[in-house]
């Protein structure tokens, strides 16, 4: 047997061995794992604004004007504290004067939007499509790896900033951005399966979604004043795949 091919196999045994000993020594410390997750779910949309100013309690009509939504994502972690995810969420918002009279429309007068063509249409009634790109930020408050030491699950909060999309009926569809946050838990059910539930909202850097610029007139795709906002229940199930590396041996 030539020199050439005993070295071949003595490398890959340095290697593996190497990476034994780094798990041997490291794991009962601290293990940091890199996590790479994929998820999908479903859940819901619930628009607020000028039709719909409801503070913190809405109305059941205007619970009513809830539409469905999904979205998908991918996460990457490599510590327990923070949580890195890309985005997109799809669905609607609608909303109806009518559900609560708004003050900054007196009974009898209907909000209207100049069209396209440069008709006047009734704004009291609208629906919005919502196409939705995030880039968030989750901090998780307990390490919820797989570990009989460890918990399994964690409450969160997360924010970040969103790129949407938003396609009305009445007037053209225009891009805004808009900064997601709120609250959720996790649960890993094993090593590759887990479920997580979030709500909260969208802060909309455009006072249009609704087709109605009412809090300073303004009909830009962007303003920093007033704004709608729409908010999101959602639930999810994810896949989890875990990385440890180790070195190159040549």
């Amino acid at each position: 047997m030539s020199s050439a091919t005993t070295i071949i196999p003595l490398k890959r045994h340095k290697a593996g061995l190497l990476c034994l000993l780094v798990f041997l020594f490291v794991a009962p410390w601290d293990l940091q794992a890199q996590r790479w997750t994929w998820g999908a779910g479903f859940g819901a949309t619930a628009y607020k604004g000028e039709l719909a100013d409801w503070g913190y309690r809405p109305s059941v009509p205007e619970l009513k004007e809830t539409l469905p939504a999904i979205h998908l994502f991918v996460s990457y972690q490599e510590r327990h504290a923070f949580t890195y995810r890309f985005q997109m969420l799809v669905s609607r918002i609608q909303g109806n004067i009518a559900n609560r009279p708004s003050t900054l429309f007196p009974i009898g007068t209907s909000p209207t939007v100049i069209t396209p063509n440069g008709k006047v249409a009734d704004a009291s009634i609208f629906a919005t499509s919502i196409t939705e790109f995030s880039g968030i930020v989750d901090y998780n408050f307990l390490d919820y790896e797989v570990n009989p030491r460890h918990f399994n699950w964690t409450p969160y909060f997360y924010g970040g900033l969103s790129a949407v999309f938003a396609s009305p009926d009445k007037i053209d569809a225009f891009l805004t951005p808009a900064i997601p946050y709120g609250i959720g838990v996790k649960f890993q059910i094993n090593k590759n399966w887990g479920v997580r539930g979030e709500f909260g909202s969208r802060k909309v850097f455009s006072d249009k979604l609704d087709q109605v610029a009412t809090y300073d007139g303004n009909m830009d795709s962007f303003t920093l004043e007033g704004g709608d906002q729409y908010l999101h229940l959602g639930f999810s199930v994810t896949y989890t795949i875990q990385s440890i590396f180790c070195p190159k041996v040549y």
